[in-house]
């Protein structure tokens, strides 16, 4: 039913972002910045930001209330794709929730452990209030990692302006 179509845009954002920090840190060292360099990374956070459209509409795809016309068995097919895809939380406990959180392969290239045991200490409470499930806690993960970076990226380009040389 479900392709993991989900963890390749997640680490395609990512990996976008990884990689447009890492460079606009290395650029923010030096006096003067190309104009080319400039406009590229800032077409770079662009396409990272586009990524990130995409992983939140496979993210309501995935997780969102199911379509109005949905057979009556689709939660449990949904469900039974998810669990398979490893892109369920399993645990119902903080310190268990941040341990198989960790296990995951994605999670674990872009994430450190007290990262991940922070963001489940800070978010476990909310993400139980609601509509949300303790399940859907790697979406959440992934998506709130992808914020913060992308609004990080988008405030260093910005003060990377003042030092491209436009001439």
């Amino acid at each position: 039913m479900i392709e993991d179509v989900f963890r390749a845009k997640v680490n395609r954002c990512l990996n976008l972002l990884q990689t447009s920090l890492k460079e606009i840190s290395a650029l923010s060292e030096r006096p003067k910045i190309e104009a080319n360099e400039y406009y590229r990374l800032r077409n770079q956070i662009r396409e990272a930001k586009a990524a990130f459209d995409e992983v939140k509409k496979e993210t309501r795809r995935l997780f969102g209330p199911p379509p109005a016309y949905a057979p009556r068995d689709f939660e449990k097919r949904r469900e039974e794709s998810l669990e398979r895809l490893r892109l369920l939380v399993k645990s119902e406990e903080k310190e268990k929730i941040a341990e198989e959180l960790f296990q995951d392969e994605l999670i674990g290239r872009y994430f450190d452990l007290d990262e991940v045991k922070n963001f489940v200490e800070e978010q476990f409470e909310s993400q139980k209030k609601g509509k949300r499930k303790l399940a859907n806690f790697k979406a959440r993960l992934f998506i709130e990692k992808i914020k913060r970076d992308l609004n990080h990226a988008e405030t260093l380009i910005n003060s990377l302006k003042s030092k491209v040389n436009f001439g």
